[in-house]
């Protein structure tokens, strides 16, 4: 007899019930037996576990403690074997059921609610006379949400932003976040459609194509109007962000009043451009690490009392990391890092006196 046993981590073990012949059987039944336990054990999967009862093959790690005890009689091949076996049984698993929620909103609708109920009602009375009450409610449920269907309460409204509206960003978690070439994989690699980023009270709104555009704003405006909102269009920005000069340019209208477009802006403390460039946002990154060294000269750079490592400490807290805040996303060319480096050398000269 053989059970095979799921274990954890996606690993089984096969145990084996066999009772060996005695010494004074003959020679072909122990043959026999010997020839059916080798069938049975070329049959098992090459990497479960195996428990043979009467021997054992399996790995330390599940086997703590064995030993071999010795019967009254001495003229035998019999031994019992005893052992401390750790073994994690896998759980069964449980299939979810995967059940629709019904969008009961929409019942709101008068016409709606009132043809879902005469459906539920002429239902109700062609099971009424079923033979037990475990069948009529099986006919009713199968009915409701055949109704529920057939009326739009089950089915949600669809988003009519579209399924490609946004942009595409490929990801993978596996490490190396910024190992681009990773993303070039057919396996492991996620693909995620963003249309906004929200942080705390900035919002934005990111998308490859004008007309997509048109329809995020389109959709947000009714969607702000129907909770009784209104889109102030003076405090919204379009910055239209491409490598070339556009051909064409879109006039974008929120309730009917243009939306001002803009060459940059500042989003969380980088300053973004609308020739993707980076220039404007190192030469303000520049401007603020100065100011910022420029109110701790006095106290700190030119304060005798304070060590050097003391001084490089603050100015490596403080001004580089001003210096090169947000640094993570510039794609800089030759001239820019010397710009930084020219920054940084002007810094040290300034804290350790010279000219």
């Amino acid at each position: 007899m053989s059970w095979r046993v799921p274990l954890s981590k996606g690993k089984h073990i096969t145990i084996i019930s066999a009772y060996a012949s005695t010494l004074a059987a003959v020679d072909c039944v122990k043959e026999q037996f010997y020839n059916s336990l080798n069938e049975c054990l070329q049959a098992i999967h090459r990497t479960d576990r195996v428990l043979l009862m009467g021997d054992f093959n399996s790995d330390r790690k599940e086997f703590l403690v064995t030993k071999a005890m010795r019967g009254a009689d001495c003229w035998t091949d019999h031994r019992l074997l005893r052992c401390k076996i750790r073994l994690e049984i896998r759980p069964q698993q449980r299939r979810a059921l995967h059940t629709k929620k019904l969008n009961i909103t929409s019942l709101g609708d008068p016409e709606v609610c009132t043809q879902f109920r005469s459906n539920v009602a002429e239902s109700y009375m062609q099971h009424d006379q079923g033979p037990d009450l475990g069948t009529k409610w099986a006919h009713l449920h199968s009915d409701l949400n055949k109704y529920a269907v057939d009326t739009r309460i089950q089915a949600k409204t669809p988003s009519r932003l579209g399924g490609d509206a946004g942009i595409s960003i490929q990801h993978r978690l596996d490490g190396s976040l910024f190992n681009t070439r990773r993303l070039h994989a057919r396996t492991k690699v996620s693909s995620t459609q963003v249309i906004e980023l929200q942080y705390a009270d900035n919002y934005a709104i990111v998308v490859h194509d004008a007309e997509d555009l048109q329809n995020i704003l389109d959709v947000f405006s009714s969607t702000y109007a129907a909770m009784g909102l209104r889109v102030n269009t003076l405090k919204r920005e379009i910055l239209v962000q491409t490598v070339h000069p556009p051909k064409t340019h879109h006039l974008f209208l929120v309730n009917g009043e243009p939306v001002k477009t803009i060459e940059h802006f500042t989003y969380l403390g980088i300053v973004v451009h609308s020739d993707c460039s980076v220039d404007l946002d190192i030469q303000r990154r520049i401007n603020l690490a100065f100011t910022a060294f420029g109110r701790l000269r006095g106290r700190v750079f030119s304060n005798n009392n304070l060590r050097i490592d003391t001084e490089a400490s603050v100015y490596k807290a403080v001004c580089i990391s001003t210096l090169l805040y947000g640094s993570e996303i510039w794609t800089m060319y030759r001239r820019q890092i010397r710009i930084l480096e020219n920054i940084h050398t002007r810094c040290l000269q300034r804290k350790l006196g010279l000219s």
